[in-house]
């Protein structure tokens, strides 16, 4: 027997020792019965799941034709819909600093509310909805336009934060973005960082050329848990 097998074969025999008690035996075609069952049902709630985001984009497409929204790196069919159901009317929106306010995603104040601490922690005023939603897009979009790829190299590489802070400074990046295509209802263009439009493809590119943050930075980040 291979070295740490045996190991792992009695804590196996220990677990189902715990899920079955003192059982002599085990009924293999109740405990078949029982899986097809949740099979069964697992599968008909994802049917169900399917259902809904199928009415929830159709509802999405109907509001925004255009959707734009789903131009922008790191948004797509899943979040975009998220996102515009949450700001609805952008024009409710007198600048992006209120909208990034709205959403929560910016450093609270001190206590005597005079100053904004360094590094303070964000307040989540918003939904926390749009704060995951933002979040997610976020990751993405570092691996694809080099302007927020920019930003997460200098959180981590410069300012050493970690990729979970890093991710959140540059949300609020991609809240401005949205804002802004939503109110001007025009497809989002990928730039350099010196303005110049770039296709997808030299995007990821100029990244993997000058923004990709080394293996050696993110294990010592790792290791300040």
């Amino acid at each position: 027997m291979h070295a740490g097998l045996d190991e792992q074969v009695y804590a196996a025999l220990m677990d189902a020792y715990e899920l079955y008690g003192e059982q002599e035996f085990l009924d293999f075609d109740a405990l078949s019965d029982e899986m097809t069952h949740e099979i069964e049902m697992l599968e008909q709630e994802e049917k169900l799941l399917q259902m809904l985001n199928e009415k929830i984009y159709a509802l999405y497409e109907h509001l925004h034709p255009s959707r734009n929204l789903e131009t922008i790196p790191g948004i797509g069919k899943t979040l975009a819909p998220v996102m515009f159901a949450i700001i609805s009317n952008p024009g409710r929106f007198s600048s992006t600093e209120g909208f990034r306010s709205f959403t929560g995603m910016i450093p609270g104040r001190s206590e005597s509310g005079l100053m904004e601490g360094k590094g303070g922690k964000m307040t989540k005023a918003g939904p926390p909805s749009i704060r995951r939603a933002l979040y997610l897009a976020a990751d993405v979009a570092r691996q694809w336009d080099p302007q927020i790829a920019k930003h997460y190299y200098e959180q981590m590489v410069l300012k050493g934060n970690q990729h979970v802070k890093a991710t959140c400074a540059i949300a609020t990046k991609m809240a401005s973005r949205v804002l802004r295509v939503l109110k001007e209802d025009v497809p989002y263009e990928i730039r350099d960082v010196d303005g110049t439009v770039l296709t997808r493809q030299e995007a990821r590119q100029t990244i993997v050329e000058n923004w990709m943050v080394p293996d050696t930075v993110r294990k010592r980040l790792r290791k300040k848990k």
